[in-house]
């Protein structure tokens, strides 16, 4: 069944990999547009990015060190170097 919210978080390990595998520079403004869990957030934020993250889900986990937002990243007007989630 179908979640309302469309909760399907990516594993931490994967999201640390793939954030690795891309070489974010320290820095570098990173929009996440699907915040969730924080998995992809976490090994940005590591990596000294700086991270703007939104999520629809009002029951969402806040992430210490990022801009935290809520709603739909749709409707949602950012300025990143980067976009990953």
């Amino acid at each position: 069944m179908r979640d309302v919210l469309d909760r399907y978080y990516t594993p931490d390990r994967l999201a640390a990999a793939l954030v690795a595998t891309l070489e974010v520079p320290g820095g570098a403004f990173v929009f996440e547009p699907s915040a969730g869990g924080g998995a992809f957030v976490r090994p940005l934020l590591a990596a000294g990015a700086l991270v703007e993250c939104i999520d629809a889900d009002p029951d969402a986990p806040v992430h210490p060190g990022a801009r935290n937002l809520r709603g739909d990243f749709l409707g949602h007007s950012y300025r990143a170097e980067w976009t990953i989630g």
